[in-house]
C-alpha cells in the first residue's frame, strides 16, 4: 500500500486495461503505437512488447 500512495505501479496495476489516462505522457507516436497495436494490458504498455 505505501508504495501505491508513493506512485509506485504495482503488479496488479499492471495488469489492468489500459486507459486514457495511462497515455497522457505519452508522445503522439507512442500513442499511434498503442492504437496500432492495441495491448491488452498496462504491463504490456509499460514494458513495450510491440517493439
Amino acid at each position: 500500500m505505501i508504495f501505491q500512495q508513493a506512485g509506485f505501479v504495482v503488479p496488479d496495476d499492471l495488469n489492468s486495461p489500459v486507459r486514457a489516462e495511462h497515455l497522457a505522457e505519452l508522445s503522439p507516436a507512442e500513442r499511434a503505437d498503442v492504437d496500432y497495436h492495441q495491448p491488452p494490458s498496462l504491463g504490456h504498455v509499460v514494458f513495450n512488447w510491440f517493439d
